[in-house]
């Protein structure tokens, strides 16, 4: 039963000292099934216990996490735990992520992470003309709400011929 399955894993989450934490990194193994990883994964990504993000950090590096893990994984590296180390991570994992879903992700958390670097990245995304125009996009919604300057927006808007990103940047 799946409601069982994800009330004992998030039990293993709440246990005190942490005490679920590695079985629960056990269980986010793939070998264990898409399902089971995935949900394994939601829980340790809820939680701030070192070994947790630990486990998420080496999670984004690797090739065989089903897609839905992998932008689980992701998102958690840019909410409330996340620091500027994981972002740069994110940004050096984004060219050997392939799903759509997942490089999504990362732009949505790198953006939410903020800082300079986090926007020169973005902005160059938005510049390249290799990503699709909806990610190219995302990536200008996301340099903004992460703070870019005004001066670098109209700059990318200069640069750039895809109508799509340049209303994104208007808007």
């Amino acid at each position: 039963n799946l409601t069982v399955r994800k009330q004992a894993l998030g039990v293993l989450g709440r246990l005190d000292h942490g005490a679920g934490i590695m079985p629960l990194v056990d269980l986010a193994a793939p070998a264990n099934g898409p399902l089971l990883s995935r949900e394994a994964t939601s829980v340790l990504a809820s939680s701030g216990d070192p070994r947790a993000r630990a486990y998420l950090r080496s999670a984004v590096q690797r090739d065989d996490l089903s897609d839905e893990a992998m932008a689980i994984a992701i998102r958690a590296l840019g909410q409330q735990y996340s620091t500027q180390q994981d972002a740069a991570l994110l940004r050096t994992a984004y060219p050997r992520v392939h799903s759509e879903t997942s490089r999504d992700a990362i732009v949505t958390a790198v953006g939410d992470a903020g800082g300079a670097d986090n926007v020169k990245w973005l902005l160059d995304l938005a510049k390249n003309e290799a990503e699709t125009s909806a990610r190219r996009r995302k990536a200008v919604d996301n340099a903004s709400r992460a703070g870019a300057p005004i001066a670098d927006l109209v700059a990318v808007y200069d640069g750039i011929t895809d109508p799509a990103t340049k209303e994104g940047l208007v808007a």
